[in-house]
């Protein structure tokens, strides 16, 4: 197994009580990090998988379990790690962990879940004091690129990553393949199966097939799916753009609450990420509306059809970039972020708000920049002098040949 940087952080609460969840989309990992812990534990172990129906049994109360573990002979004086995937199958799975967690001390639970508004609900208020939950995302640039640059042998170019925003090399000689591996990250994605094989657009789409069936149609009991498809299908093609409820409503037949809670159920499936606007001056900015980024950009070039690598040929490369960025300091735990406009439409592309103050980034996707490209940032600045703490440019830099993607340029 390709390790996690994740991995090092859930280490330091194997021997803790809390309960370990691990949450996020499908097919992005959770599994194969239990596994590993699993495999690692020499200790009592019992793995249930309540996608299946005989485990499902098994773990039907609290009760059950211990009775299944008594009756395979588990010393339940000693320590027993008990391992519970895709746990939202479960109705009652909270309050079967909060009985264990309260009953038995010796019994330590990790368990994963694809995460919805059923499963965040009860779990923050079942278990509240008992959890540490761990978002697995799927993989950030800077374990995309280790895992590209290992699968290609290229031993000799293998780089000690430093932190997101601490990027700065300037290696010619693997800058041709950063940004082929930059490229084929802003296209296909960062699930770890699409890094690993070579028949990307058929893992994406069994992918998606399976989210739809597995989350929305039986889970989440959507019962006109052709209706969800067509609004993502809108936001695929008006990606980043401030969302306009009405005409998502026309587009997708569906009624504008319904189409609200619909947004919903995306966002909290992890498929896409609201930005809302920052604002204090009502007859200045924008105040209301939206804009929607797909957390992953091949869910979007998935409904659009272009799964093409040549960004030259792109129009839309930059919206890719941009939605890298987001994404990227999403995968950082920055989930406070807002974007700017004002009504004379000027913008800064995101808000990163730390409640007395914020950050402010800018994203081009440009090998030269002008003295235009700093507009929104000064102005920005200019506006909340004592609120803005840093203001970056964040940009893509070929003629100097140098790699660093993600630095962020003070200006």
């Amino acid at each position: 197994m390709y390790k996690r940087k994740i991995i090092k952080n859930i280490e330091k609460y194997l021997d803790k009580k809390e309960i370990i969840i691990l949450l996020w989309a499908r097919q992005v990992g959770k599994t194969s990090i239990m596994k590993y812990f699993f495999e690692k534990l020499k200790k009592q172990k019992l793995w249930l998988n309540l996608d299946k129906f005989s485990d499902c049994e098994k773990f039907s109360s609290s009760e059950n379990i211990i009775n299944y573990l008594k009756i395979n002979d588990f010393d339940l004086e000693k320590k027993i790690f008990l391992f519970v995937d895709e746990f939202q199958y479960c109705k009652n799975s909270s309050l079967i962990f909060k009985n264990i967690y309260d009953e038995y001390e010796n019994i330590k639970i990790i368990a994963s879940g694809s995460s919805s508004m059923d499963i965040k609900d009860k779990i923050q208020e079942s278990l509240a004091g008992r959890k540490k939950i761990f978002y697995i995302y799927p993989l950030d640039l800077e374990e995309f690129i280790s895992w590209k640059f290992i699968l290609s042998w290229k031993k000799d170019d293998l780089i000690n990553f430093k932190k997101f925003s601490e990027i700065d090399w300037k290696l010619e000689k693997i800058a041709t393949d950063y940004y082929k591996y930059l490229y084929e990250f802003m296209i296909f994605g960062w699930y770890p199966k699409t890094v690993l094989e070579k028949e990307k657009i058929d893992i994406l789409e069994n992918i998606f097939d399976l989210y739809l069936k597995k989350d929305i149609l039986d889970f989440l009991n959507i019962k006109n799916i052709d209706w969800f498809k067509k609004i993502v299908s809108y936001l695929a093609i008006n990606n980043w753009w401030q969302i306009n409820y009405t005409d998502l409503s026309n587009f997708s037949w569906v009624d504008v609450n319904t189409l609200k809670s619909y947004l919903e159920i995306l966002e909290e499936t992890f498929i896409v990420k609201q930005v809302k606007p920052f604002f204090t001056n009502k007859n200045k900015e924008i105040v209301k509306v939206p804009k929607i980024y797909f957390l992953d950009n091949w869910v979007r070039n998935y409904f659009i059809k272009n799964f093409l690598l040549e960004l030259d040929l792109r129009v839309d490369k930059w919206e890719l970039f941009e939605a890298v960025v987001l994404q990227e300091l999403i995968k950082n735990n920055i989930w406070e972020i807002k974007y700017w406009r004002t009504k004379s439409w000027v913008e800064v592309d995101f808000i990163v708000d730390n409640v007395i103050n914020f950050d402010i980034l800018e994203v081009k996707f440009k090998n030269k920049l002008k003295n235009s490209d700093f507009r929104g940032l000064e102005i920005l600045k200019k506006e909340y002098k004592e609120k803005v703490r840093n203001s970056y440019l964040v940009w893509k830099d070929r003629d100097l040949w140098s790699i660093s993607i993600f630095d962020l340029i003070k200006n």
